[in-house]
């Protein structure tokens, strides 16, 4: 969303497949194999109706998938080795909370200042609405505690998510589901402190 532009139909994609998942026509299964494990996406052999007959057969094209086929690999990279498989490039963590740093209102004097710069959410040429993870709004006066899901003041600026901002608060949920999912390893223990008689 920052370096390129967005494609409209990929809202399109998100939109059918989150339809079709809704009459249990479409799934994910996870296979376990020799060679590891390994992703699929499955459409419903027999749609619940024509409506979602014609839903996935959309999804098929737009993905530019075989028009016939009911499981497609899921991989990752930029090219799909045939029309039965699908790549996909993720973003790292970085790249993940960059993105969501697009949709948090900065302070025009911490950006006159040079502080901070702010972040484009789509390319210029872009005809796609920017979809931020979460929104951010931030004043110098503290939002009342009824109106605002979370707050934190930095510097003399209060941040806050709009309690009503239903996508925002799903989206924060889910950077904190990645934050856990991060952390790996077990915890060292702390330093022992050992004091000996002289």
């Amino acid at each position: 969303m920052l370096k390129r532009s967005g494609d409209p139909d990929f809202y399109r994609v998100i939109s059918m497949l989150r339809e079709l998942q809704e009459t249990d026509s479409f799934g994910i299964r996870v296979n376990e194999t020799a060679a590891g494990v390994g992703g699929l996406m499955v459409f419903r052999a027999r749609p619940v109706d024509e409506a979602a007959a014609a839903t996935a057969m959309k999804v098929r094209e737009l993905l530019h998938l075989d028009a016939h086929a009911q499981e497609f690999k899921l991989a990752f990279g930029a090219v799909a080795e045939n029309d039965r498989e699908i790549a996909m490039l993720t973003r790292s963590m970085l790249e993940i909370l960059a993105e969501s740093s697009a949709g948090v209102e900065i302070p025009a004097s911490d950006v006159d200042e040079g502080r901070v710069v702010k972040m484009s959410a789509t390319g210029a040429s872009s005809q796609v609405e920017p979809k931020f993870l979460v929104r951010v709004h931030s004043s110098t006066t503290k939002p009342d505690a009824t109106e605002a899901f979370t707050t934190v003041r930095y510097r003399n600026y209060w941040f806050w998510v709009d309690d009503r901002d239903v996508s925002s608060k799903r989206g924060l949920g889910f950077l904190m589901v990645l934050f856990t999912l991060v952390e790996s390893g077990t915890t060292a223990p702390p330093p022992a402190l050992t004091i000996s008689k002289p």
